[in-house]
């Protein structure tokens, strides 16, 4: 039995885009070829020009809209807004979920730059219609590091595993859990004197507490960062695929918040449709420790890094 004739109550999906009309299309290929996609609602979140646009920024953003409005024929059900002026990405995300989760409950998020597998939706859906009362489960992620740089050990038996750390690369959440995020940060002050807290949020992925500090004093802006914190105050996991449903192509010098590499992309995406679930939570070290590796940074390349930029000041 296929899963839209057992499960009526799909997850509606939230596409955020910007000003890359490739990446945009790219994404856009690789979702239509779900088979869920006829049953999904998909609401377009377009952001608008910032005040300093240049011509060519203008284009692209005017060649965005062009491709989205060629490719919603293609889907059934489906709604577009266009921002009047230029959210930011963190703002985009919190509003467009705030938005629509109150209608539905859940939401599926993807942005313009990830390349997904045809079995995305099924194993997003049937994710959030398993975890949904086991509420120590904050978030479904769809991605996860590629097996020559994060490998999962021999005789691990489950499609998924349990990370304290979630993946922006298209994931889902449900309502309740989402409101749970302190988008104010009125714990800030006790959690970055807190030697222990900080101590503990950056076990398995060095660097979290200075992400959390960066947003803080407006160095960054990331709605990712503050969802993750929620996570960690909320002592909750994220569900990650043992093989990834996703890629991100936005590691290409295109987007604002991601630099130049092939690290994290998976040669092969998950194309299976029947998923073992974990029923009994747990996280398993080994194969966060393998996460863990993947983020440590060499001390020699920190200091290098920090000459860099000194220089770079300087000259």
């Amino acid at each position: 039995m296929l899963f839209q004739e057992r499960y009526t109550n799909i997850a509606p999906i939230l596409f955020f885009a910007y000003n890359r009309p490739i990446h945009t299309e790219k994404a856009l290929i690789s979702l239509l070829k779900n088979d869920l996609i006829s049953h999904s609602k998909i609401y377009f979140f377009v952001d608008g020009a910032k005040p300093s646009e240049r011509e060519d920024e203008k284009r692209n953003r005017e060649k965005v809209l062009d491709v989205i409005n060629n490719y919603a024929k293609n889907f059934n059900n489906f709604n577009i807004e266009i921002s009047p002026s230029n959210k930011g990405l963190a703002n985009s995300i919190i509003y467009g979920v705030n938005k629509v989760i109150n209608e539905y409950e859940k939401v599926i998020v993807l942005e313009d730059d990830l390349e997904l597998s045809s079995s995305f939706l099924n194993y997003m859906n049937r994710a959030l219609d398993f975890y949904l009362d086991k509420k120590s489960v904050f978030s479904i992620s769809g991605y996860s590091p590629p097996s020559r740089i994060m490998p999962i050990y021999n005789g691990y038996r489950y499609d998924v595993y349990c990370n304290p750390y979630f993946s922006s690369w298209g994931w889902a959440t449900w309502k309740d859990r989402w409101m749970m995020v302190d988008w104010n940060m009125s714990y800030f002050e006790k959690f970055i004197t807190n030697d222990e807290m900080i101590k503990s949020f950056n076990k398995f992925c060095s660097g979290k507490s200075k992400m959390l500090e960066s947003y803080k004093n407006g160095l960054i802006n990331s709605w990712a960062i503050q969802f993750q914190f929620s996570h960690f105050a909320n002592s909750s996991l994220s569900i990650c695929p043992v093989i990834s449903f996703v890629n991100n192509n936005g590691f290409d010098g295109s987007g604002t918040h991601c630099s130049v590499t092939n690290k994290y992309r998976n040669d092969i995406l998950q194309e299976k449709m029947q998923f073992k679930f974990l029923d009994i939570l747990y996280m398993d070290e080994k194969i966060l420790t393998a996460f863990k590796n993947i983020h440590k940074t060499n001390i020699v390349i920190r200091i290098i890094k920090k000459i860099c930029r000194f220089f770079d000041k300087t000259s």
